[in-house]
């Protein structure tokens, strides 16, 4: 299992040296058990490139956990969960 934490909370998107895609698919393939992503919704969101459609994917398969408030990515924007 591998704990991935994105610590960046900011309304430009901004994850650091996270936005590199190859470092990303690095952290989130590794896992043979599982794989478990602490972050800002919100920020994750804006990342266009890795982050934002991978929470899309995780938030569509149903398979995010906490209060579903993070959902609220600004703007008036949700992120839709699977039923």
């Amino acid at each position: 299992v591998i704990v991935v934490s994105t610590v960046r909370c900011n309304t430009q998107g901004d994850v650091g040296f996270l936005a590199d895609w190859r470092r990303t698919n690095v952290a989130l393939t590794r896992a043979t058990r599982g794989v478990v992503v602490v972050g800002h919704a919100a920020t994750l969101h804006r990342e266009s490139r890795a982050w934002g459609p991978w929470l899309r994917w995780v938030c569509a398969q149903g398979v995010v956990a906490g209060d579903e408030s993070f959902l609220d990515v600004g703007g008036g924007e949700r992120l839709p969960v699977a039923a």
